[in-house]
């Protein structure tokens, strides 16, 4: 096992510069299955907390059918949560998006992939369809290290540009997946951090608090607003073709704290951090890339193992979380992304998750196979996500919700709530953007999270999550 991890902290850490490494949903960005740090899977973990009661919007909890509109339980809640806008964001959240008609509305809910390097490409598609705006993929990154700060600093800022041009006053949704290892999008001059097993092995929170901090405070130098980030799954190792090395490790425990602590540190950072992939992939024998995934453990084991994470990063204010394309036959018989059951049912209500829910790439084959572009976005719109993440044709998914809110299948109110929680979520994490000289200035941090468990120069006590 020693041998195991120091290669996978050496990979992590010094991995070539994958300047063109793929994206989230593109179906490149798989690993063989990696050893695994901390307990046996088997052995399971605590109860997840937040199971029976959902903090509502105004900070009071709620619970019952309906989610967020749930009987009130009485049971008293922060007024604010960390991480989660406010009563008052979410207020003048509603107020702005009211105001949008109905193909706007839908396209504030869409962040899109687009073609190349050249900003103006992508931030004609966001002004086209009032997107919320994009994800920035491998193929989106200059193979020149020294094209790329110029290259991305013009992409973020063209499409901030957009959504302002548009009478939009707030951030544009402007994300990448930067994990560390071998999903980073952007190398040189980032610094390079190493794969979340090494953070894992080396179970320190505080420390990969801070990784995630100085990798977020870097992101937001070159203007990105979102990182898909943490990973939360619980991998079972050689069973796991998808996660492998991407999570903390197999003990639930573990990677609670260590995926809440990235949490924190990138909300510290101003970015949003997405906690991915719920209800779990890390034990699904299966690569929703490539075909359905089913999870075929039963809750039971679920509560035990795979929704520890989530429950945990949900009772620290989690801003956000991915759902994956994932069927969980115990609960619905769709893929996560598109059951109302297991978004709003399981997430929501079972776990009282009120943030942002975004999907995992819509033009994955684990939901884009048996569901037409626009029909897949309002079917994950009518389950509870309320950002829908790279479908394969923006245009189509536009309009096929906005003929879904003429129809009167989805309800506009619904499709109100989902843009005004991205507009809250956004606003709330938003900081005056770093200048591009912290780049590459967080060496020693990176080499001391690279060094692992034997590290001495680090701290050892946690630090709570803050965002």
């Amino acid at each position: 096992m020693a041998v195991t991890t120091a290669l996978l902290l050496l990979l992590g850490a010094c991995s070539p510069d994958p300047g063109g490494s793929a994206g989230e949903g593109t179906g490149e960005e798989t690993e063989q299955p990696a050893a695994t740090a901390g307990a046996d899977p088997s052995a399971g973990g605590p109860e997840p907390t937040g199971s029976t009661t959902a903090a509502g919007d105004d900070g009071t909890a709620t619970a019952g059918e309906g989610g967020d509109e749930g009987e009130r339980t009485g049971q008293p809640e922060p007024a604010v949560r960390p991480g989660l806008p406010s009563a008052q964001q979410l207020s003048r959240a509603r107020q702005d998006v009211r105001d949008l008609d109905t193909q706007r509305l839908a396209g504030q809910v869409v962040v899109a992939a687009y073609p190349g390097t050249d900003p103006a490409a992508a931030a004609a598609l966001v002004r086209q369809h009032h997107l919320a705006g994009v994800i920035t993929l491998g193929g989106n990154v200059p193979e020149d290290p020294d094209a790329r700060v110029d290259a991305l600093t013009g992409l973020t800022g063209a499409v901030q540009q957009a959504v302002t041009d548009d009478g939009r006053d707030w951030p544009a949704f402007l994300g990448i997946d930067q994990e560390g290892g071998a999903i980073t999008r952007v190398g040189a001059p980032l610094d390079r951090w190493p794969t979340a097993m090494a953070l894992g092995a080396a179970d320190r929170p505080e420390l990969a608090g801070q990784a995630a901090e100085a990798s977020g405070e870097q992101l937001a130098a070159l203007g990105y607003t979102v990182v898909f980030a943490p990973v939360a799954d619980v991998t079972t190792g050689p069973e796991d073709p998808t996660i492998g090395s991407r999570s903390p490790g197999s003990d639930p425990a573990l990677v609670a704290r260590t995926a809440t602590a990235q949490a924190g540190g990138y909300g510290l950072a101003g970015v949003v951090p997405v906690l991915k992939h719920f209800p779990g992939h890390g034990s699904v024998p299966a690569d929703s890339h490539l075909g359905t995934a089913v999870q075929q453990a039963d809750l039971a084991t679920l509560r035990d193992r795979d929704l520890v994470p989530f429950a945990e990063g949900v009772a620290a204010g989690v801003p956000a979380v991915m759902t994956g394309h994932i069927v969980l036959p115990a609960v619905d018989d769709q893929p996560a992304t598109v059951s109302r059951a297991v978004t709003t049912g399981l997430l929501r209500q079972q776990l009282g998750f009120t943030g942002l829910v975004v999907t995992d790439a819509l033009d994955m084959t684990g939901v884009s196979a048996d569901l037409a572009p626009g029909e897949a976005a309002v079917r994950a719109l009518l389950a509870g996500a309320d950002v829908l993440l790279m479908p394969p044709d923006p245009a189509a998914a536009v309009r096929a919700i906005e003929t879904a809110v003429s129809e009167g299948r989805l309800p506009r109110e619904r499709l109100e709530e989902a843009a005004a929680r991205t507009v809250a979520t956004l606003r709330s994490h938003h900081r005056d953007r770093p200048d591009t000289d912290v780049l590459g200035s967080a060496g020693d941090l990176a080499r001391r999270v690279a060094a692992g468990p034997s590290t001495t120069a680090c701290p050892t006590s946690p630090r709570a999550p803050a965002w």
